[in-house]
């Protein structure tokens, strides 16, 4: 059934994370990039930074962000529902997640920059994570598709330090967001592999032709491989052999 949400929505807090990430676990190096979490008491919205960005002043002279996670993701608290978007080919596709109930808080505290924040840990998404929340922001909100702890979620990463989200700043600042109205809903397993197809099976090599077929097939064949060594993606690990082809 078709997602049906307001065509613009107010927020009123602001967080930026610094998402560091290393999508090749072979490679001797790690990439950053800054991610966006808005929200107010009841849900919140997440995206790539610079992909908003461009988005908000809708400019045709602003492309190829290089975002490394493409999803809109939308949680409603009081439906504790996750919604993770795309837009594939001008129409916005959707899964649907539920909060992780699974949080096990532990009895440590960590002080991060000046904010004091306790721990918790999470099994989910196919790999196990690490979180420090702070009590004093009283938002269950934090970067991607993590939240349900009970208050704002400073930094999570995954035990394998693949994936880091680690907060950068956060004020109260109002925001509008124009949301599509509609979009279909397909199982999550799906959702991925349009991921899959759109970005790494190397499609895009059939929409045109070369004079030597033989020297395209094996252009397409070093793509796909090249994609396969990403070995860490995507974020979600249960989806991962979807990937692995």
């Amino acid at each position: 059934m078709p997602l049906i949400v307001s065509s613009q929505k107010d927020y009123t807090y602001k967080a930026v994370y610094e998402l560091t990430y290393k999508a090749d676990s072979t490679a001797g190096y790690q990439n950053t990039r800054l991610v966006l979490l808005m929200n107010d008491n009841q849900d919140s919205y997440f995206q790539d930074y610079e992909t908003y960005k461009r988005d908000s002043v809708n400019s045709s002279q602003l492309t190829g962000t290089g975002a490394f996670i493409k999803d809109v993701v939308i949680t409603d608290y009081s439906d504790r529902k996750i919604h993770i978007s795309q837009t594939f080919e001008n129409t916005k596709v959707y899964y649907t997640e539920t909060i992780p109930q699974k949080w096990q808080i532990k009895p440590t505290e960590k002080l991060i920059g000046t904010i004091q924040c306790k721990e918790a840990t999470l099994d989910a998404y196919g790999r196990k994570w690490n979180a420090c929340f702070a009590e004093d922001y009283p938002f269950q909100f934090g970067p991607y598709f993590f939240a349900g702890l009970p208050g704002l979620i400073v930094s999570v990463e995954d035990e394998q330090k693949f994936y880091q989200f680690k907060l950068v700043s956060f004020r109260k600042e109002n925001h509008t967001v124009a949301v599509s109205g509609k979009g279909i809903e397909v199982p999550k397993e799906k959702y991925y592999q349009m991921i899959y197809d759109a970005d790494f099976s190397g499609n895009f090599f059939n929409k045109f032709k070369m004079q030597d077929a033989d020297e395209q097939e094996r252009l397409k064949r070093k793509f796909i491989e090249g994609k396969k060594k990403l070995n860490t993606f995507p974020v979600d690990q249960s989806m991962r052999y979807v990937f692995e082809k």
